[in-house]
This record gives structure tokens, C-alpha cells and sequence, in this order.
């Protein structure tokens, strides 16, 4: 039987067998009362089991309003019947109810058998993250008992503690935390040592050694080391600098400024380059590699026409393109992986060449295209007209059979570039800005030279 009928059952019974044993008309009266009470807590059960099924409040208040009339015609039927004013019990069961309706709503929805706050007895408390009432004194019921160094409330997080640090239970710096079993954890404690690596007042500094001659002496003390006067708080300790000139006030004095103008401090990549100064500020690369202005290769796709002309029915497919421009890319040191901005008869550039959400930028670190759909939108911000050894094509044109969206120009192919029959393809210009980059005019493919363009992946 669920818990609330089993409540219910064992209040009528209770209510049931007062009514028997009263003989007097204010016993018998009080015993209509009580059984009333009864009812009425089966009514309230019924509506908040209803509203947990339904979830209508308005249907919820009707109900309990219903509950609560059925209840005060009862009590005025046993007083006028009796002749009887015995003190309500009302307040107090629906009281009880009231403060209970949420447990007993969540115990008819999912059947639990564990009860909610208001059914905790004296001398414990209800614990909300296992569900259970548990005695005082448990660590972890939010009490600080006499037995407890410090309490841990786990449904909030909250430490309570008796105001102990480190100090105060015989340590002389460092933490001092709460341990499950409400005791101290004083491995977060230690004494003040010199070569500890923790720099604890008075100490200036500890670098975890007693050697001196390398910034901190072996009594934890900063030392001058350039000879400039200034041991604690020189901003640029290994260069003299008395004058302490600090241009942008980033902490580090211009004397060993890594980056002038910018926050040494700030190195988001954590590749030893603050982030004003370093050509890729999203990928470690502390070797810079990337052209003189723009994106370094670490955070950028390079793009470029091949130094070298070709017959387009000898390029030998897409596959024998793909060679062309690593073979290119390979001879002039650029990093990655590269492939031709061509189509075949049946696979288009925008289905076979990745996507990037990068830049491309062509080997002198001028940025063609912010990303992808950027440089398949007909618009670029600079024609890609320079080779893989940074020379340019003013001008040419470049073999493609590629629309400026990506797609294969039907027919126009040379034929996939010598694998099968065609003697025609469309060109682009190099050094267009508009779509015209990809699609100009239409060419023979036997008689006629052009690079290609390759894009690395």
C-alpha cells in the first residue's frame, strides 16, 4: 500500500476507534471532528496526487477548496448535532499538510519511499542530497557539532569552521580546509622555509632553491643582478634600468620589452610570445613561420599560383594536380597539405577542398579571403596572383573549370585534365577581385599554358 494511503488508513482507524470508546456527547463530538480530519487529509492527498499528474493549479485550488468546505460542514454538522464547540483540529492538519504537500506530491509522482523535510523526527535533520534524514551530529548535515572541527553543508557547499588557519593549529602559512569527516585537512599547511618555493612574508622571493646569484639569494632576498640598484621590484632585472621606464605600463620595463607597445603578461597561447607581438595568437607557434605581415602559417591556409605553366590536357586529373601544388609548395618550404583549385567532369573544387574557417593568405602575408565562404562569395579582398615563391602573375590567367562558388563547369575541363576526352576549360585572372578570378574564358587546352591556383587544406 503507498505511504499516503497507509497514513490515511491509519488515521481513520485511530479516528474510528476514539468515536467507540466516547460516551459523552463533547467525546462523541470531538471523534465526528477527528474523523472528519481524516477525510479530509485523504481529500488533500487526492488533490496534490491529482496536480503532480496534471500540473493545473487552478484545478489544485478547486479541489482543495472543496476539501477544506467538506470539512467545515462536518465540524458544524457535529456541533449543531452535539451541542458541542470543541476547538477545531483543522489548523493543525491542514497545517501539517500544507508543509508537506511537496513531498508527498513527489511521492505519489514517482513513488519514492524516502520522506521529505517535514517528516524528520527531533534530534535530526533532512538531507537533500541523499534523501534521508540524518542525525545531528553527521558530518555533512550543516551542523558544527562540539565533536566537529568544521561542517561541510553538501547541498550548498557552505564550510562552516571555528575561525582555525594554519597558524592558529601549529603551522605558519598555507591553507587550511575541511576533510570529509569533518575534521581539519591541514596538508594544504606549512612552515615558512626558505627554498620551499612558496614566498611567505617577510621572504622577498623563493625560486625552491638556497643558491644565490640567481635573482634570490639563499635567505629568499631579491638581488640586484644588473647592478642597477634595485633588487625587489625591478621590472626588468636582468638589463640595468634605474630610470624603471615602463612606456605601456605593461610591467616589464622597455629595457627587456618583448614586445613593445603590447602586454608581456598577456600570452594566450602560452607560446612564450605575448600576444600583441605573435603572428598567431590562437596556436602556439614559437617559431613565428608565416610571411612578414599577416596571419603566421599556424592560423592561416596559404594560397598561390603555380610558378609553372602547364598544357592543360598534361596536368594528368585531379590527382596529378594535387601533386603539381605540394611538389610547389614542398620546393619553396611551405608547411601543410595543398590541392589544386580545379574540377573534374565529376567532382567539383567545393566537394573535394576543405573548408576552412581561417584566412587564406597568399606567401606575402596579404589575406585573399577571410575564410571559406568568403572566398567562394565572388569577392576577394586581393587577387591571388603571387606564386609559391612570392613573384607575380600580373594578370595571367589560371587554369580552373571551376565556377568562383566551387562548382564544375560542365564541359569545360580539359576533359579532367587529360584522363578523358575535351579541349576546352575555363580560366580565371589572377589578379581579379570579383568572380572573374575563377571564371573569364573559355580556352584550348592543347594549345595554350596557364598555372594553377593551389590551396592548402
Amino acid at each position: 500500500m503507498p505511504l499516503g494511503s497507509q497514513i490515511a488508513a491509519a488515521a481513520l482507524l485511530l479516528f474510528t476507534a476514539r468515536e467507540a470508546l466516547a460516551a459523552r456527547p463533547a467525546d462523541l463530538c470531538a471523534a465526528k471532528k477527528q474523523r472528519a480530519a481524516g477525510t479530509f487529509s485523504q481529500c488533500r492527498l487526492k488533490a496534490e496526487g491529482d496536480f503532480s499528474r496534471t500540473g493545473d493549479p487552478a484545478r489544485r485550488a478547486s479541489a482543495l477548496s472543496r476539501c477544506g468546505t467538506t470539512l467545515a460542514r462536518a465540524f458544524q454538522a457535529a456541533e449543531d448535532r452535539y451541542s458541542c464547540s470543541h476547538p477545531p483540529l483543522l489548523p493543525t492538519v491542514d497545517g501539517f499538510m500544507a508543509t508537506a504537500s511537496d513531498q508527498i506530491a513527489t511521492y505519489l509522482r514517482t513513488g519514492s519511499p524516502l520522506p521529505g523535510a517535514g517528516f524528520c523526527g527531533p534530534g535530526t535533520r533532512f538531507d537533500d542530497p541523499s534523501r534521508q534524514c540524518l542525525p545531528n551530529g553527521t558530518c555533512g548535515n550543516g551542523v558544527l557539532e562540539a565533536s566537529e572541527d568544521c561542517e561541510v553543508d553538501w547541498a550548498s557547499g557552505t564550510v562552516t569552521s571555528r575561525g582555525d588557519t594554519c597558524s592558529t593549529v601549529g603551522f605558519e602559512a598555507g591553507t587550511l580546509k575541511c576533510a570529509s569527516g569533518c575534521a581539519y585537512d591541514t596538508s594544504g599547511c606549512r612552515y615558512r622555509v626558505c627554498g620551499d618555493s612558496f614566498t611567505d612574508p617577510p621572504e622577498q622571493c623563493d625560486d625552491g632553491n638556497l643558491a644565490s646569484g640567481d635573482g634570490c639569494d639563499s635567505n629568499c632576498n631579491m638581488e640586484d643582478l644588473d647592478g642597477d640598484g634595485i633588487g625587489v621590484g625591478d621590472n626588468c632585472p636582468s638589463i640595468p634600468n634605474s630610470d624603471q621606464a615602463d612606456s605601456d605600463v605593461d610591467g616589464h620595463g622597455d629595457a627587456c620589452d618583448a614586445c613593445p607597445g603590447g602586454n608581456d603578461a598577456l600570452d594566450g597561447d602560452a607560446d612564450g610570445l605575448p600576444d600583441a607581438c605573435d603572428n598567431c595568437q590562437t596556436v602556439a607557434n614559437s617559431s613565428q613561420e608565416g610571411p612578414p605581415i599577416g596571419p603566421g602559417f599556424a592560423c592561416s591556409k596559404t594560397v598561390f599560383q603555380t610558378s609553372t605553366y602547364f598544357f592543360g590536357n598534361t596536368i594528368g586529373g585531379l590527382d596529378g594536380a594535387d601533386l603539381l601544388c605540394q611538389t610547389h609548395a614542398d620546393s619553396a618550404s611551405l608547411p601543410g597539405t595543398y590541392k589544386a583549385w580545379l574540377s573534374s567532369q565529376t567532382v567539383s573544387a567545393a566537394d573535394r577542398l576543405a573548408h576552412a574557417t581561417e584566412p587564406y593568405v597568399r606567401v606575402d602575408g596579404q589575406i585573399v579571403a577571410v575564410n571559406w565562404n568568403d572566398l567562394t562569395d565572388g569577392t576577394h579582398l586581393i587577387g591571388m596572383n603571387i606564386t609559391e615563391t612570392g613573384s607575380d602573375h600580373v594578370g595571367e590567367r589560371v587554369w580552373t573549370g571551376t565556377s568562383a562558388s566551387g562548382s564544375a563547369i560542365s564541359g569545360w575541363t580539359c576533359g579532367s585534365w587529360g584522363t578523358g576526352p575535351g579541349t576546352g576549360a575555363a580560366t580565371g585572372v589572377g589578379l581579379a577581385q570579383d568572380a572573374t578570378w575563377s571564371e573569364y574564358l573559355y580556352e584550348n587546352c592543347y594549345s595554350l599554358r596557364y598555372p594553377i591556383y593551389c590551396i592548402e587544406q
